[in-house]
C-alpha cells in the first residue's frame, strides 16, 4: 500500500519565510520592552495578597462600630443586625472595587497596546509586499498576574494542494508516467515501425488514424 501523503511534496520549515531576520530582531526587542511595561508578578502578588487581607479584614473590623451607631431604640427585632451586615458587605464589594478595578484596567491597556503594536506590523508587512503576497497575522496575548509569559502567534499561508500537473504529484498505479515505455510509439516520431496491431501511426507527436469516410475533393465553381 502506498502512502499518497508521503508521495506528494511537502514544505519544510526552510521554505517558509514570512519575516525578513531584520525585521525579526527590531521586533522582537519592541514586543519584550513592551511586555515588561506591563507585567510585575512581585507587586502584582503584593497587591493581591493586601486585597485578600483587606476584604476580609476591613468588614470585619468596622462591622461593630456600624452596629454601636445605629438607633435600637427605633428598629425592631433584628433589623439593626441585618442593616450592619448589608453595610459590612458593601464594604466587601468596595474593597474588591478599588483592588481589582485598577488591576483590570492596566492590564487591558497594556493589551490594547500589544494589539496596536501587531496591528502596525501586519500594516506593515502589507506595504512592503504587497496585496498579492500572504500577509501573516499577528496576535499577542500579554501575561496574567503572577506570571511573566507572552504568548505571540503567527499564522502560516495555507499548504498547497498537490495537482496532477504537478511534477512531482502523486499519479495512482493505473495512469502511466511520461516515462512509459509502452506510451512511446504514440508520441516519438519514426518509431510506427514497430507498432502492434491497430495502432495509429504517426508523424511529429500528432498521431494520424486515416479513417476517412468521406474524400475531400475539390469542387469548381
Amino acid at each position: 500500500m502506498v502512502d499518497t501523503y508521503a508521495a506528494q511534496p511537502q514544505r519544510t520549515s526552510s521554505d517558509i519565510v514570512l519575516v525578513s531576520p531584520d525585521a525579526w530582531a527590531t521586533r522582537i526587542p519592541s514586543l519584550i520592552r513592551l511586555v515588561s511595561r506591563y507585567s510585575y508578578p512581585i507587586f502584582e502578588g503584593c497587591w493581591m495578597l493586601a486585597a485578600f487581607v483587606a476584604s476580609i479584614a476591613i468588614p470585619a473590623a468596622v462591622n461593630p462600630f456600624i452596629f454601636d451607631a445605629m438607633d435600637k431604640d427605633r428598629i425592631d427585632g433584628n433589623g439593626p443586625i441585618f442593616q450592619a451586615r448589608a453595610i459590612s458587605f458593601a464594604l466587601f464589594v468596595g474593597v474588591l472595587i478599588f483592588f481589582y478595578v485598577p488591576l483590570i484596567v492596566w492590564k487591558v491597556f497594556g493589551q490594547s497596546r500589544a494589539n496596536a503594536l501587531v496591528k502596525h506590523w501586519a500594516e506593515e508587512d502589507l506595504r512592503m509586499k504587497g496585496p498579492s503576497v500572504f500577509i501573516p497575522t499577528w496576535k499577542v496575548s500579554m501575561p496574567g498576574v503572577f506570571t511573566m509569559n507572552c504568548k505571540l502567534k503567527v499564522s502560516l499561508p495555507p499548504n498547497e494542494k498537490a495537482t496532477y500537473f504537478h511534477p512531482a504529484a502523486y499519479l495512482p498505479s493505473w495512469i502511466n508516467g511520461p516515462a512509459d515505455a509502452q506510451a512511446a510509439p504514440a508520441y516519438y516520431p519514426g518509431s510506427y515501425q514497430n507498432l502492434g496491431p491497430g495502432m495509429p501511426p504517426n508523424v511529429g507527436n500528432v498521431p494520424l488514424y486515416s479513417d476517412e469516410k468521406h474524400p475531400f475533393d475539390d469542387v469548381k465553381v
